[in-house]
């Protein structure tokens, strides 16, 4: 099986399966909703961590400032950190990208890095796309429930 890693945006259509389609307003909210889940399942993944001593950051903020405004940029379940304490401070000790041992259960799948969601011909209408090689009952979950508390009608 192939890492989900980031969603490609295919040539044939093969690669990607529709999972419904909603109306356009709704789309930003989805994305906001998916985003509160998945930072949920990552508080509840880090309960789970505390045993082997690391931390998966849920949400890491860095700001430029450029000539053209200041751009903000959100990053989720991304870096690894060990905790300790010292001196009776906690300080957070950087452990990268990646997943430090093999012994630590998988992080939960980010849902934003395996969806897509594009506008459809019809003018109000956005459609909603999962890798196929990504598609989970974890990724599913998440989509299910961000639209179930939004209250958005889906189509197909």
């Amino acid at each position: 099986m192939k890492k989900c890693i980031g969603f490609k945006v295919p040539n044939n259509g093969d690669d990607v399966q529709l999972l419904f389609c909603l109306d356009s307003r709704c789309a930003e909210l989805l994305i906001d909703k998916l985003i509160d889940v998945y930072k949920t399942s990552l508080y509840r993944y880090n309960t789970l961590l505390k045993k082997y001593g690391v931390y998966l950051k849920p949400v890491h903020i860095i700001v430029k400032k450029t000539a053209y405004g200041t751009k903000v940029y959100h990053y989720y379940g991304k870096y690894w950190y060990r905790l300790v304490y010292s001196d009776g401070k906690l300080r957070w000790i950087y452990m990268g990208r990646e997943k430090p041992s093999h012994d630590i259960p998988d992080p939960p799948i980010n849902p934003l890095l395996v969806i897509k969601i594009l506008p459809e011909k019809e003018r109000d209408k956005v459609c909603v796309y999962i890798e196929k090689h990504c598609r989970s009952e974890e990724v599913l979950k998440y989509i299910e429930e961000a639209v179930t508390k939004l209250g958005c009608t889906k189509y197909g």
